[in-house]
């Protein structure tokens, strides 16, 4: 049974064993914590701390005396066995686990300036990742402020709260400017880490209810819809004698599809609008909370199909009391108005409203399009967005729903109008078309063919982006381009850019003539690689000096770009030597 049990203990030694990574060049952080865990394991790690007596007792038997040995030596052979090939020199000159770890630790944790500048920089570098738990982002900032400790550098309480409380993301603004206001005495590490904890609970709780409150709404919603649709009672229990049953209202279709099978023949309800498969509907499908845990980048992204600079585009504003619209030509009607002023959210400013009319859009959801028309919307051209109120659309009877970055509008009767993207804390929304009066069309290309109708083919060629003019000339001729006036090309076009995008750089001049008057005064070196076939040794490039004194040329084949300097370093110090000069 012993055996038993001392070979299981050796087997349980050596997984354990294998389950760190050996010691490199770039994993000194990770490794040490790692080592230390595996010298715990082992009893080792006294004797790195030094809280044991090196030396045994002169009482002690030579059973405890050989264990003391034995843990000794095991302690070096532990860290010798578990560091690459090429940092075993550090250590070889010692046989001593205490001395050995000093070694590594003086060598990758030098007590030097630069290094803590280095720790400086990883300290302030150190952010809040898109998804990352707060509990773990606080534990990175305190890991970089004990390393500078470590260095001899012990940081303030403040810049370690600042650094806490810097990267964090919008939804801790509340919490953070609360911080903000604190007594100085009560600004230290261990509350402000316990108010983050703290914040973090309350929002991911305020998120899963959030989660449960719209999956019920949608199970309710889809169940009464089913309670009304005939085929939905035979679906949900597998009814086998109805055939060719579905379901379909309001744009949504649930097809209760027919497998025939030798052993059974059942329906199934689908497809899922998230994983397309039959038997279930969206709001049951498993997949669905694998992709809300999964970190996604829905929440940072904008819809590339338009740009948040184009004024058709509209921001959704609680704050705003008004629809606003800063461009002209998107009112179906406007009237002029000259005693009224709006008021801007900051120093008590206000800005006049020069009109006020009526705006026509549609927006197309699952192929149906939805008309919506926003009455009193006030007109100015020095507004940087168009503003679409969240109060007055909720006046009107609109509902939001806001997830994954995303809100969802509803009319009265819940059905979805159009969503709005978040971009930069701010949720946008294009219309797909605006109904203006046809006046308006004729009178905005009539205005562009009256504004150019006296300009030359260069302006036109500027604004096409600097297309060759024959295509230009083509083209206005056909009536290809709606308010494209005749152009005519005479060959006396002159485009600037054009000329110098096509314009090709003139050849150096030759020097024959030696321009240095000594050796090593001016050097001519050039790279060249990489190779498509690798010399024996490895090398892909190879770099030629040449000394425009004595016309020598030094070959040196290196492996990598990054060599470069490092081979002229090289043979700058030889050539100094072999000249007896510098």
């Amino acid at each position: 049974m012993n055996s038993v049990a001392s070979t299981l203990n050796r087997v349980t030694d050596m997984e354990f064993n294998n389950q760190i990574s050996v010691l490199t060049p770039n994993n000194w952080n990770t490794w040490k914590h790692d080592m230390q865990v595996l010298l715990m394991h082992y009893g080792c790690w006294q004797f790195i701390v030094q809280t044991k007596p090196e030396q045994p007792d002169e009482e002690a038997t030579y059973k405890e005396k050989l264990d003391l040995q034995l843990r000794k030596d095991r302690c070096y052979t532990l860290i010798y066995t578990n560091i690459s090939s090429d940092l075993k020199n550090l250590i070889t000159e010692t046989t001593d686990g205490v001395a050995a770890w000093k070694i590594l630790k003086d060598h990758f944790e030098p007590v030097t300036r630069a290094r803590v500048i280095q720790l400086l920089d990883q300290f302030f570098g150190t952010k809040y990742q898109p998804g990352e738990d707060v509990g773990i982002f606080i534990s990175r900032v305190k890991t970089a402020a004990s390393r500078l400790q470590e260095a001899g550098h012990k940081l303030d309480d403040l810049y370690i709260g600042f650094q806490l409380i810097r990267w964090l993301p919008q939804e801790f603004q509340s919490t953070v400017q609360q911080i903000y206001r604190w007594k100085e005495e009560d600004f230290r590490v261990v509350k402000i880490e316990a108010e983050l904890i703290l914040e973090a609970n309350r929002l991911q709780l305020m998120k899963q209810d959030l989660e449960k409150a719209e999956n019920a709404y949608l199970s309710s919603f889809t169940s009464k819809k089913s309670k009304t649709l005939p085929g939905a009672t035979a679906a949900a229990h597998g009814d086998p004698n109805r055939k060719n049953d579905y379901q379909k209202k309001s744009g949504k279709v649930f097809n209760c599809k027919t497998i025939k099978n030798v052993k059974q023949s059942i329906k199934t309800i689908g497809p899922c609008y998230v994983c397309n498969k039959y038997g279930h509907l969206k709001v049951n499908c498993k997949e669905k909370t694998s992709l809300q845990k999964s970190p996604s980048t829905v929440n940072e992204t904008f819809n590339t199909e338009f740009d948040k600079g184009d004024k058709g585009v509209w921001v959704i504003d609680t704050a705003a009391t008004s629809h606003f619209c800063n461009d002209k030509s998107l009112f179906l009607d406007l009237k002029p108005i000259t005693n009224m002023k709006m008021s801007l959210a900051t120093e008590d400013k206000s800005c006049p409203v020069e009109g006020i009319g009526t705006l026509r859009f549609r927006v197309k959801y699952k192929g149906s399009f939805h008309e919506i028309t926003l009455t009193d919307v006030l007109f100015n051209p020095k507004l940087r967005r168009n503003l679409l109120s969240g109060s007055r659309l909720e006046s009107k009877g609109a509902h939001f729903v806001g997830t994954k970055g995303k809100i969802n509008v509803f009319n009265k009767d819940w059905i979805k109008l159009f969503s709005a993207t978040r971009h930069e804390h701010l949720y946008f929304f294009k219309p797909d078309h605006y109904i203006i009066p046809k006046s308006k069309e004729i009178s905005f290309f009539s205005d562009v063919t009256a504004k150019t109708k006296n300009g030359s083919i260069e302006i036109w060629h500027q604004r096409f982006c600097h297309v060759n003019n024959d295509y230009l000339v083509k083209t206005s001729k056909n009536d290809s381009v709606k308010g494209l006036p005749r152009l005519n090309d005479n060959g006396k076009t002159h485009c600037t850019p054009c000329k110098l995008a096509k314009s090709k750089r003139v050849s150096f001049k030759k020097t024959g003539a030696v321009r240095s008057k000594r050796p090593l005064e001016l050097l001519h070196m050039d790279l060249c690689g990489p190779m498509p076939t690798e010399s024996q040794g490895g090398n892909k490039y190879f770099l030629s000096i040449i000394d425009d004194y004595s016309r020598k040329v030094t070959v040196f084949p290196i492996r990598n770009k990054s060599d470069v300097f490092h081979t002229f370093i090289r043979f700058q110090k030889r050539a100094e030597r072999f000249l007896s000069k510098r």
